[in-house]
């Protein structure tokens, strides 16, 4: 994430990249360490444990800071990765035993208004339902009173995690995807059908 990010310009409009990796680099997951308990071994006597996914590396160490148990996707679209046209989840993820977890996406609060990050939320949680996760919920934040939109890495800064812990949490199957459109953008079409493989 640079400090400067560069504005290009692609079919007449200027994009700021907030994020940029090298190219042809494959997407990951990132684990924070405090976090990393999330993914040890089992000892066959434990129920489903709670995981939380969010998107941005800072956002799941401000989340694990405050001992809520977190990974990060780089980016709403960024657990898939393209071979030969074809967007796939990527490995790291594919790789994780989900029936040991109870899912909560936690992307920033423009989910419910942004139509790339509204878009993205419910091809994640079918995937994750059709890998078996014990239960996939999204939980929702509230916007920032002095900012677009705010995100895990905001939230504790103004609130308790048992705040957190008393946000809604909305079942995939009513995520209201109507109120981000019903098209998808350009590109993305392909990751939503890929979700569903």
């Amino acid at each position: 994430k640079p400090d400067i990010p560069r504005v290009v310009k692609r079919n007449g409009k200027e994009r700021t990249l907030k994020k940029e990796l090298t190219k042809k680099a494959l997407n990951r997951i990132h684990v924070p360490r405090a976090a990393q308990w999330l993914l040890r071994a089992p000892d066959g006597r434990e129920g489903p444990t709670r995981l939380v996914i969010v998107e941005g590396q800072k956002k799941a160490e401000k989340a694990a800071q405050e001992g809520i148990g977190c990974i990060a996707v780089l980016g709403v679209w960024n657990w898939f990765d393209n071979f030969g046209g074809e967007s796939v989840p990527i490995e790291q993820l594919a790789s994780i035993n989900w029936p040991r977890y109870s899912v909560e996406i936690c992307f920033d609060s423009d989910a419910l208004t942004n139509l790339k990050v509204g878009r993205a939320v419910r091809p994640l949680a079918r995937w994750l339902c059709s890998r078996g996760a014990s239960k996939v919920s999204v939980a929702t934040l509230p916007a920032a009173a002095d900012a677009p939109k705010a995100g895990l890495a905001d939230y504790p800064i103004t609130h308790s995690v048992q705040d957190f812990e008393a946000r809604p949490r909305l079942p995939t199957d009513t995520f209201p995807l109507a109120a981000v459109g019903a098209r998808p953008p350009r590109g993305q079409a392909n990751k939503e059908r890929s979700a569903t493989l």
